[in-house]
């Protein structure tokens, strides 16, 4: 009897665990994503694909389980996309990939972005709304609700009827982007999905405190939090050229992984009665006769002829190199930010650097070494350009508040430095998160010596 009810048991286990499975596929270019996964209808035409970023951090995703809402599509990651996978083993994964930012997403922010990943491409939609499903997951949940430390992730389209750049990723009824402040416990919690089982300390909390976490979930996910899904939509006028920009990256630091997930064939265009007349068009139009590869190559728009007796469209072509092949831009991956060991010519032309960390003795913000120092005061000299970046961090040990005010010591220590070799205060940044970023792991040595440090970054400033 009781083998036949560990039998069962067993069985349920396994059942529980297959239904938890995902798997993300990085070997798929950013051409064949779009155009054999995300399009879902023929009233979508694509052109000029391309991606920035590590070819790590866009892939396939693809779920056995009910629990995530989306079985497959597009991922896109300011981490490893792989690193998305489940169960949820920790409350801080991070993938440091010593990427570029994007300026645009900077410039949102009004901080430094890393490890970003672009997506742009072109389009000419044949109907007269667009739209696409998906979902925002991020291990900054919930540690960093309400701070000025979000990751940072966007849609932006730009074309005719489009005032300026409009952004996608907001949500149903309301002016608010989708970020974690705006999508988390607090607010807008309809559209939060809770999957976090950590507590501020590391370790596990009470399952009293984690019973409505959905368990299958949890082996599917990494990631501590994610929305409902959500869908991106918007009107545009048909048979014209729009330009979609996906992005996502780190802000202020490279650590706390982040995702957006796009579900697979859910980017379609569709007929909306109810736009606004510049969204129609009353004429009939006769694609056969639109030169697509003519206007991606081009900014050429067809011409709608006036007369109610017109039944096609008369678009305008180029005289030369017509169906221009689209470019294989998978090959185009961005330049790796550069670790600097010494001060190099190079430093004149990058637009920021990582330096090496400043480590720190256990409790102490006492510097003991000066020579990583005088690197940082060799090239804010030797170009000007650049201001200091400062993140103090600290390893585990400790209560909250004394880490927080440690961590700042840390920064402040290196700033004073800094000062006593002339570099002025204006060029010098602090920003402090206590032992609530570690690289490494707190419970071995190694991995404390490692998290008690001073990050240090120098680039222009925005």
């Amino acid at each position: 009897m009781l083998k036949t009810i560990y039998t069962i048991l067993l069985c349920c286990l396994c059942y529980t665990l297959s239904l938890g499975q995902m798997a993300i596929d990085t070997t798929y270019t950013a051409e064949d994503i779009i155009r054999t996964i995300l399009i879902g209808n023929d009233d979508i035409k694509i052109g000029n694909i391309n991606y920035r970023g590590s070819k790590r951090s866009i892939g396939v995703f693809e779920v056995d389980s009910a629990s995530f809402a989306l079985p497959k599509g597009l991922i896109l990651s300011n981490g490893e996309a792989t690193s998305a996978v489940g169960p949820n083993s920790t409350s801080n994964h991070s993938d440091q990939l010593n990427y570029y930012g994007d300026k645009s997403l900077s410039k949102i922010t009004k901080r430094p972005t890393y490890d970003a990943a672009v997506l742009e491409f072109d389009f000419i939609p044949l109907n007269n709304r667009i739209s696409f499903n998906y979902i925002f997951a991020s291990e900054e949940y919930p540690e960093f609700v309400g701070s000025a430390y979000n990751d940072v992730f966007t849609f932006h389209i730009n074309g005719p009827g489009i005032d300026s750049i409009q952004n996608l990723a907001i949500l149903p009824n309301t002016n608010d982007v989708v970020a974690i402040n705006s999508v988390n416990k607090y607010k807008n919690k309809a559209y939060y999905v809770d999957n976090n089982i950590w507590g501020l300390n590391g370790k596990k909390m009470p399952a009293r405190k984690t019973d409505h976490i959905n368990p299958i979930l949890l082996q599917t996910l990494e990631y501590d939090g994610l929305t409902t899904v959500l869908t991106a939509t918007t009107n545009v006028i048909p048979y014209q050229k729009y330009h979609l920009k996906i992005a996502i990256s780190d802000v202020t630091d490279m650590v706390y992984n982040s995702a957006v997930f796009l579900e697979g064939g859910s980017f379609t265009a569709e007929l909306d009665t109810l736009a606004d007349a510049q969204f129609m068009v009353a004429t009939p139009v006769d694609i056969d006769k639109i030169d697509f590869d003519a206007m991606f190559e081009k900014d050429l728009t067809p011409v709608i002829a006036a007369s109610t007796n017109t039944k096609t469209v008369s678009p305008t072509k180029p005289k030369t190199k017509k169906n221009k092949p689209l470019e294989n831009t998978v090959a185009s991956t961005p330049k790796p930010i550069i670790t600097v060991k010494a001060a190099t010519s190079t430093t004149k032309t990058v637009d920021f650097l990582h330096l090496n960390p400043i480590l720190f003795e256990t409790n102490l913000y006492i510097i003991n070494k000066e020579e990583e120092l005088n690197k940082i005061v060799e090239m804010l000299t030797t170009n000007n350009k650049f201001h200091a970046y400062l993140y103090g961090h600290t390893d585990a040990n400790g209560s909250d508040n004394a880490n927080l005010t440690l961590s700042k010591n840390r920064a402040k220590e290196v700033e004073k430095y800094l000062l006593t070799k002339g570099i002025a205060k204006e060029r010098i940044h602090i920003y402090y998160y206590g032992e609530k970023q570690p690289i490494a792991d707190n419970t071995t040595e190694t991995g404390k010596a490692m998290n008690r440090r001073v990050e240090v970054f120098l680039r222009p400033p925005f």
